[in-house]
Protein backbone atom coordinates (compact mmCIF):
# COMPACT_ATOMS: atom_id res chain seq x y z
CA UNK A 1 0.00 0.00 0.00
CA UNK A 2 1.40 3.61 -0.93
CA UNK A 3 1.33 6.00 1.54
CA UNK A 4 1.21 10.13 0.96
CA UNK A 5 3.51 12.40 1.68
CA UNK A 6 1.98 12.64 5.29
CA UNK A 7 2.42 9.31 5.71
CA UNK A 8 -1.14 8.36 5.27
CA UNK A 9 -2.27 5.74 2.96
CA UNK A 10 -6.62 5.27 1.69
CA UNK A 11 -7.23 2.44 4.50
CA UNK A 12 -6.07 5.38 7.32
CA UNK A 13 -9.16 6.97 6.60
CA UNK A 14 -13.06 6.74 7.23
CA UNK A 15 -15.59 7.30 4.76
CA UNK A 16 -18.37 9.90 5.50
CA UNK A 17 -21.43 10.27 3.48
CA UNK A 18 -22.55 13.89 3.25
CA UNK A 19 -25.55 15.15 3.40
CA UNK A 20 -27.08 18.11 0.99
CA UNK A 21 -27.31 21.31 2.62
CA UNK A 22 -31.30 21.29 2.55
CA UNK A 23 -31.80 18.16 4.39
CA UNK A 24 -29.77 19.65 7.59
CA UNK A 25 -32.22 21.06 10.40
CA UNK A 26 -29.63 23.18 11.72
CA UNK A 27 -27.62 26.11 9.44
CA UNK A 28 -25.26 28.43 10.67
CA UNK A 29 -27.30 28.24 14.33
CA UNK A 30 -30.19 28.69 12.73
CA UNK A 31 -33.19 25.82 12.55
CA UNK A 32 -35.76 26.34 9.79
CA UNK A 33 -38.25 26.88 12.96
CA UNK A 34 -36.27 29.88 14.26
CA UNK A 35 -36.12 31.16 10.53
CA UNK A 36 -40.00 30.73 9.91
CA UNK A 37 -40.45 31.78 14.03
CA UNK A 38 -37.84 35.48 12.82
CA UNK A 39 -40.20 36.18 9.43
CA UNK A 40 -43.74 35.51 11.01
CA UNK A 41 -42.39 37.94 13.81
CA UNK A 42 -41.31 40.50 11.18
CA UNK A 43 -44.80 40.08 9.27
CA UNK A 44 -46.64 41.14 12.34
CA UNK A 45 -44.92 44.07 12.73
CA UNK A 46 -42.44 43.30 15.48
CA UNK A 47 -39.12 45.79 15.65
CA UNK A 48 -36.19 44.30 14.71
CA UNK A 49 -35.16 44.46 18.19
CA UNK A 50 -38.20 42.95 19.64
CA UNK A 51 -37.41 40.12 17.64
CA UNK A 52 -34.28 39.81 18.83
CA UNK A 53 -35.62 40.09 22.26
CA UNK A 54 -37.91 37.20 21.45
CA UNK A 55 -35.55 34.97 19.95
CA UNK A 56 -32.68 35.47 22.71
CA UNK A 57 -30.41 36.87 19.47
CA UNK A 58 -28.40 40.08 18.93
CA UNK A 59 -30.12 43.09 16.57
CA UNK A 60 -27.00 42.17 14.60
CA UNK A 61 -27.67 38.98 14.08
CA UNK A 62 -31.07 39.09 13.04
CA UNK A 63 -30.92 41.85 10.42
CA UNK A 64 -27.79 39.61 9.19
CA UNK A 65 -29.80 36.29 9.10
CA UNK A 66 -32.99 38.64 7.27
CA UNK A 67 -30.17 40.13 4.84
CA UNK A 68 -28.95 36.26 3.77
CA UNK A 69 -32.92 34.99 3.00
CA UNK A 70 -33.25 33.45 -0.39
CA UNK A 71 -36.41 35.95 -0.36
CA UNK A 72 -37.10 39.25 -0.20
CA UNK A 73 -39.07 40.06 2.85
CA UNK A 74 -42.24 42.53 2.04
CA UNK A 75 -41.47 46.16 2.84
CA UNK A 76 -43.08 47.67 5.87
CA UNK A 77 -45.69 50.48 5.86
CA UNK A 78 -43.76 53.04 7.93
CA UNK A 79 -45.84 55.62 9.10
CA UNK A 80 -49.02 55.97 10.54
CA UNK A 81 -51.04 58.74 8.97
CA UNK A 82 -53.85 60.47 10.70
CA UNK A 83 -56.62 59.34 8.76
CA UNK A 84 -55.08 55.71 9.43
CA UNK A 85 -55.08 56.78 13.53
CA UNK A 86 -58.74 58.09 13.37
CA UNK A 87 -60.02 55.01 11.12
CA UNK A 88 -57.98 52.52 14.09
CA UNK A 89 -60.17 54.98 16.59
CA UNK A 90 -63.37 54.37 14.56
CA UNK A 91 -63.44 50.80 14.05
CA UNK A 92 -62.41 50.64 17.82
CA UNK A 93 -65.53 52.80 18.79
CA UNK A 94 -67.87 50.43 16.80
CA UNK A 95 -66.33 47.56 18.71
CA UNK A 96 -63.76 45.99 16.59
CA UNK A 97 -61.28 44.10 18.40
CA UNK A 98 -57.50 44.63 17.60
CA UNK A 99 -57.22 41.88 15.03
CA UNK A 100 -60.24 42.88 13.16
CA UNK A 101 -58.80 46.06 13.10
CA UNK A 102 -55.73 44.63 11.59
CA UNK A 103 -57.75 43.06 9.09
CA UNK A 104 -59.57 46.20 7.98
CA UNK A 105 -56.72 48.56 7.69
CA UNK A 106 -54.06 46.30 6.75
CA UNK A 107 -51.57 47.31 9.44
CA UNK A 108 -50.36 44.43 11.21
CA UNK A 109 -51.49 43.42 14.84
CA UNK A 110 -48.58 43.85 16.99
CA UNK A 111 -47.89 47.47 14.93
CA UNK A 112 -51.54 48.63 15.84
CA UNK A 113 -51.20 47.67 19.54
CA UNK A 114 -47.84 49.62 19.28
CA UNK A 115 -49.28 52.81 17.59
CA UNK A 116 -51.78 52.97 20.43
CA UNK A 117 -49.83 52.56 23.45
CA UNK A 118 -46.99 54.83 21.49
CA UNK A 119 -50.24 57.62 21.48
CA UNK A 120 -51.15 56.49 24.97
CA UNK A 121 -55.11 55.23 24.47
CA UNK A 122 -56.03 51.34 25.15
CA UNK A 123 -59.65 50.02 23.71
CA UNK A 124 -61.18 51.24 27.66
CA UNK A 125 -60.26 55.08 26.58
CA UNK A 126 -61.93 54.73 23.43
CA UNK A 127 -64.50 52.98 23.93
CA UNK A 128 -65.56 55.02 26.84
CA UNK A 129 -65.26 58.08 24.43
CA UNK A 130 -62.40 59.65 25.93
CA UNK A 131 -60.38 60.26 22.67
Amino acid sequence: MSKSRRGHSKDDFIEVEYTPLAMVSRVNGWTKEQIDEMISLYNQGISIRGIAQKMKRTVRAIEHRMARLPVALPPRKTRYTDAEVREIIRLIKQGYNIREVSTETGRPYYSILEKLKNLGLNKTLIKNGLV
